[in-house]
């Protein structure tokens, strides 16, 4: 398709570790389009940051195996040195807001920090690169007069709305936000969730939204991955999966979500995540599965295809 800007095939990301290989990302295969959000949700452990991390090559030192092939518009970007991935596609094209509050250099003011990339990217005069901040302030709702402030002086929710503003300074087509909002309270989190909303319509921006909280993510994905143990088991459109989840772990994150319009009770998921320096033979969800068959425990399930953009890796749907 025309507005196809990333496809990931058989993305493998293991660390080396003193307790042996931790497979972080095993084979991953999904699809991105202009202007969509897709939201990886899974809990904590399951690989979701280090997704975002080899999407834009910033792997740590002890990495083990990275693997696959990254296409951007066309191009395998696995294939470029550091350099050139450097120069033509981290930050320019695809933008990551780090988690938490704490990415910002303590000692220079936040416009500095922001303007930059300008400066390196586009070439383009210090004055000009802050009169484009300030306006970039404007969209997302940052005063004017915080562009003279440093880190220190600012709230979570501005820190996170100048993390932001980072990302977005070079306009990327594609923005990685990992776990956005985590930190923040309820309100802030509304907030922030309403400027990204508002990125995506006026700046036609891609986002990949990663996050464990469901409720969150329900507000700007257009599709669902489902990460456990360091695979997608579930991706399809965010409609169909917040309405008919169809892989059992899918189905049991659904029913842990308080509901306000239902008087059933939340009810939480029994057993605990596997470790991933001892992958199971079968099905790594199996164990706490209580709809498992006798294959799920030692045969893994491929990725089965279940029609509108669906695909689920669970035996029941051979």
């Amino acid at each position: 398709m025309d507005n196809l800007l990333l496809q990931v095939k058989n993305l493998q990301l293991y660390y080396q570790t003193e307790q042996g290989v931790v497979r972080a990302v095993d084979q991953i295969n999904f699809d991105l389009h202009s202007t969509q959000a897709l939201a990886v949700l899974g809990e904590s452990g399951c690989g979701k940051s280090s997704i975002a991390r080899a999407l834009i090559r910033l792997i740590p030192r002890n990495t083990k195996l990275y693997t696959g092939q990254i296409w951007w518009r066309g191009s395998d970007i696995m294939t470029y040195s550091e350099e050139k991935l450097r120069r033509e596609i981290r930050w320019s094209q695809i933008s990551i807001v780090m988690p938490g509050t704490n990415s910002l250099n303590p000692v220079l003011r936040v416009a500095e920090q922001i303007s930059e990339p300008l400066q390196v990217h586009r070439g383009i005069s210090g004055t000009a690169a802050l009169e484009q901040t300030a306006k970039l302030f404007q969209l997302i709702g940052i005063p004017a007069n915080f562009m003279q402030r440093y880190a220190h002086e600012l709230s979570g929710g501005m820190r996170q709305r100048v993390g932001l503003a980072m990302a977005l300074i070079l306009n990327p087509p594609l923005i990685i936000m990992d776990e956005p909002t985590s930190a923040l309270d309820v309100l802030t989190q509304a907030n922030i969730m309403n400027t990204l909303k508002r990125v995506k319509h006026e700046q036609n921006t891609a986002f990949i939204f990663i996050t464990h909280d469901i409720a969150t993510a329900s507000e700007l994905a257009d599709r669902v991955a489902i990460m456990y143990a360091g695979q997608i088991v579930e991706i399809s459109n965010a409609e169909n999966f917040f309405t008919t989840p169809l892989h059992p772990y899918s189905q049991a994150l659904i029913a842990s979500v308080p509901k306000l319009r239902s008087e059933q009770e939340p009810q939480g998921i029994s057993g605990a995540p596997p470790n991933l320096l001892n992958p199971l033979p079968g099905c790594s969800f199996a164990p706490r599965c209580n709809q498992r068959l006798d294959k799920c425990n030692n045969q893994p399930p491929p990725s089965f295809d279940q029609g509108k953009n669906c695909q689920v890796k669970c035996w029941l749907y051979q």
